[in-house]
């Protein structure tokens, strides 16, 4: 509706700068983000000056995968208006598609500073900061998030993958079940408590979390691959089998499973042979 109304507005007055704007506002929002960026650098041709169009340019240079774009957008927009708390955060998010952690996180942490209840921002930031070794940081800014907002379910299953990734299974395992226990559905969370499991040495209940996962995404490789792990453990080589074969037809290239299925494939040579 919002789209025939502008659309309306621009067959009445096609130099109405507003409308171009909020036009590619809307169409970014459906998920057309290359018209969106063509209606909004419309709108920058008719009314240059106003720093909202520059605003909206960078998010949907962001939406259509132009990270580049988007940087030079929001950098403008923050020197013109740096108390724009989103402009922070979607520059944040440009420089993390290029890799730029740094920038990323400098970006995120200027976003928090004006804005703390930036949720996503500092379950983002947590990320970054995991990846630098981090942990204890990490923990932290995403303990504060979902104190804020405990049904923040990604950012308990980031809680989870961090905590795995420092070594600490039994604070994984908790915070997985945790996510689970509010989202059943979740499939990351899903993985992440099966995963959990594994660590601490639950097969039963990991195999239980594996199949719960695939019944909610039949094609999950990872999820195979790892319930065929668990299977090969127990010397169910017949189901095992099944588990790597259909994780390799999945995703065929992966090298984790690839180098899982050699291993097994290997086994069963040598069981063959003794």
């Amino acid at each position: 509706e919002a789209e025939v109304a502008y659309r309306a507005v621009l067959r009445a007055q096609p130099r109405h700068a507003d409308a171009h704007a909020l036009l590619g506002v809307v169409l970014e929002a459906l998920g057309r983000p290359q018209e969106a960026v063509a209606s909004i650098k419309q709108a920058m041709q008719l009314d240059p000056p106003a720093p909202l169009f520059r605003f909206y340019l960078g998010n949907a240079l962001l939406s259509a995968g132009d990270a580049k774009g988007a940087v030079q957008a929001l950098r403008v927009v923050i020197q013109h208006q740096p108390q724009l708390a989103e402009a922070h955060y979607n520059l944040g998010n440009a420089l993390k598609l290029l890799d730029d952690k740094p920038g990323a996180i400098a970006a995120y942490r200027a976003c928090l500073a004006i804005q703390p209840a930036a949720h996503e921002a500092r379950n983002n930031l947590a990320l970054l900061i995991s990846a630098q070794g981090d942990y204890a940081g990490a923990y932290r800014e995403l303990q504060q998030v979902l104190a804020a907002a405990p049904d923040y379910i990604q950012a308990r299953v980031n809680y989870a993958n961090i905590a795995d990734e420092a070594g600490d299974f039994a604070l994984s395992y908790d915070q997985a079940r945790l996510a689970v226990a509010q989202a059943p559905k979740h499939t990351d969370a899903t993985f992440a408590w099966g995963l959990a499991a594994m660590r601490q040495g639950k097969a039963t209940e990991a195999l239980q979390a594996y199949d719960t996962l695939l019944q909610l995404a039949p094609n999950h490789e990872k999820a195979w691959d790892n319930k065929a792990q668990i299977l090969e453990a127990q010397a169910r080589f017949p189901e095992a089998g099944a588990a790597y074969a259909r994780a390799r037809v999945i995703k065929p290239d992966d090298a984790d499973i690839n180098y899982h299925c050699a291993l097994f494939d290997l086994l069963m040579g040598r069981l063959t042979a003794g």
